[in-house]
């Protein structure tokens, strides 16, 4: 284990990414789009990173649809694919096992009550877990639980409500009550009373979530702005789970090197596990390759992939009203060759020198 601050990490630089690749990002951004195509033209990729890269830089999706918005089928739903991410990519898979059981902690502390807010529910399979993760730790239960799912897929929504009921139903003693409500929208145009409900939630504690969601606001005002409403609902506490690195500057020569260095050790990763070929190629090909699509866009007003770096998070978590501690806790799970850094508010999980996943750990109190 290394207890290191946040600037003692020492970052791997992007010097290995291929001189084609970089001299079209260039291009892009100085308006020669022809010469990008040129350059790239004869280029022969050594690898899935730089061919990816490659195909998205000569692409350029301009205004695109968000990706989990997308009309693809419900197979190949951006939403669907993540489950496949989350069993197979282990920092991932680590970093919501450690969020889980910061979550689970909190709600055991004899509450008679309590509401659970996720921004990014999803399906809801972290609720059905934290249901009987507490139904089998806790000799005396709660006897109400809010649940509060945020998405802006009206199909997880609603599957995440139904999940919850049979975990509800399947785990809980019938005294205890389980109510459900679901929010669909995007986080920064969540309606203002819905913001007053979870102010006035009339439970003990309020504990939020997100996982892998806050990145996707665009704009750095809504961020502050999701963030100061999640701060005056004054929860007890508030787990982000990020990737760790920056994808919000506007610079598409910077974006490319960060990107290419953390997909590139990301699917060094995935390499490394074996999969079979139609499980590597969906997560490269199909999942993560639509992200890269959109963070190598030049279209700043069309991104959503903006990812931000832990230190960035922790500062607009301290900007919105939030305190950051000193986690009690480590990660779930050790991977091999991983490296954890346990800072103020957070953990930093990094590989071969390079930042891939953090959680972030806040409250107002």
């Amino acid at each position: 284990m290394n207890n290191l601050i946040q600037e003692e990490i020492p970052l791997k630089a992007g010097g290995q990414v291929p001189a084609p690749l970089l001299e079209a990002a260039d291009a892009i951004m100085n308006g020669q789009d022809e010469v990008a195509a040129a350059l790239l033209s004869s280029f022969e990729p050594a690898d899935d990173i730089s061919r990816i890269c490659a195909q998205a830089i000569l692409g350029q999706k301009k205004g695109a649809d968000h990706i989990y918005l997308s009309g693809l089928t419900d197979k190949d739903k951006q939403i669907n694919v993540f489950d496949l991410v989350l069993q197979n990519v282990d920092s991932v898979r680590v970093a919501t096992g450690t969020a889980f059981n910061m979550m689970r902690d909190f709600y055991s502390q004899g509450q008679r009550s309590f509401t659970h807010f996720n921004i990014g529910i999803g399906k809801g399979h972290f609720e059905v877990q934290l249901i009987k993760a507490l139904a089998e730790g806790q000799k005396t239960l709660p006897s109400l639980i809010k649940m509060v799912g945020l998405d802006i897929d009206e199909y997880s929504l609603k599957e995440a409500g139904e999940n919850i009921s049979r975990a509800a139903t399947q785990y809980l003693p019938p005294d205890v009550k389980v109510e459900y409500t679901a929010i669909c929208a995007f986080a920064e145009k969540v309606p203002e009373e819905m913001w007053e409900q979870l102010r006035e939630h009339e439970t003990d504690s309020l504990g939020v979530i997100s996982a892998f969601t806050l990145h996707h606001l665009s704009a750095a005002r809504d961020r502050h702005k999701v963030l100061s409403n999640i701060a005056a609902c004054r929860a007890g506490v508030f787990l982000q789970i990020e990737p760790d690195v920056n994808h919000f500057t506007p610079d598409l020569r910077d974006r490319l090197v960060n990107c290419w260095t953390h997909f590139g050790t990301l699917f060094k990763l995935i390499d490394q596990k074996g999969l079979q070929e139609v499980e590597s190629n969906a997560l490269k090909y199909l999942f993560f390759k639509r992200e890269i699509e959109d963070i190598l866009s030049s279209d700043e007003s069309s991104r959503f992939e903006k990812h931000e770096d832990a230190p960035a998070w922790t500062e607009r978590c301290k900007r919105a009203g939030f305190y950051l501690i000193d986690l009690p806790y480590q990660v779930s799970e050790e991977i091999p060759g991983f490296t954890y850094h346990y800072g103020k508010g957070h953990i930093r999980m990094t590989y071969e020198e390079v930042p891939m996943v953090a959680v972030i750990m806040a409250t107002l109190y």
